[in-house]
């Protein structure tokens, strides 16, 4: 992956080159350290990511930044140079790269919307707390694998019934990746996602079939 720091008045050129904003980095993580470093190597003291957030060179990570507009420099990938999917694999390792790619897809290769549902269905100690990894896969039997997936990989919830997403529950989707089940979805009185208040824009069809591998009989 090939990330560089680029001043704000040559973002346009960029874009159209086919480059993108670096989106937010895994706290301690590799693209972490190193955009610090960048930071620092250049005597820069916050650099813009996509989402309107941004990076201090301090380490700090702030979200939507009312100060988004003034920060001179932002951080962006070469895609001609670097794999969305790549890049993904190396913020949630324990996620098969075949799985990644249909989240990609489906979400039109949204890259912000493809991490927060990775977010919600992976035990990444590094964004949800300490949970522990999935087991090594080389040192399970298929019947292993499937036992431990269900014992150990925490399912996500509905953020209003508090009801997990285990399959067949169907899953529906706001135009964030946020997501409520179908039947929470169904109640009059939810008009728009609870968490982020924009609207819904279907199932999610990605992400249920995502949980039914890891959950499958």
């Amino acid at each position: 992956m090939k990330m560089h720091i680029v001043q704000k008045e040559k973002v346009a050129g960029k874009l159209k080159k086919g480059w993108r904003l670096a989106s937010r980095p895994m706290d301690g993580g590799k693209m972490y350290n190193e955009m610090i470093e960048m930071l620092t190597s250049k005597d820069i003291l916050v650099g813009g990511l996509a989402g309107e957030s941004s990076i201090s060179s301090k380490g700090n990570i702030i979200e939507a930044d009312g100060d988004f507009s003034k920060h001179g420099y932002v951080f962006m990938i070469d895609e001609n140079e670097s794999s969305i999917v790549e890049e993904l694999q190396n913020m949630f390792p324990e996620v098969e790269i075949q799985l990644i790619q249909d989240l990609l897809d489906t979400n039109k290769q949204n890259v912000d919307k493809t991490i927060d549902q990775l977010l919600q269905v992976t035990p990444t100690s590094k964004f949800v707390g300490e949970l522990p990894p999935l087991p090594p896969r080389s040192t399970l039997s298929p019947q292993h694998q499937q036992s431990s997936h269900k014992k150990d990989t925490p399912c996500p919830e509905c953020p209003v019934c508090y009801e997990p997403f285990t399959p067949p529950r169907r899953i529906i989707q706001c135009t964030n990746g946020h997501l409520v089940c179908e039947s929470c979805h169904a109640k009059p009185q939810l008009k728009v996602c609870p968490t982020c208040k924009n609207v819904f824009m279907g199932r999610a069809i990605a992400m249920e079939q995502f949980l039914a591998d890891l959950y499958q009989h």
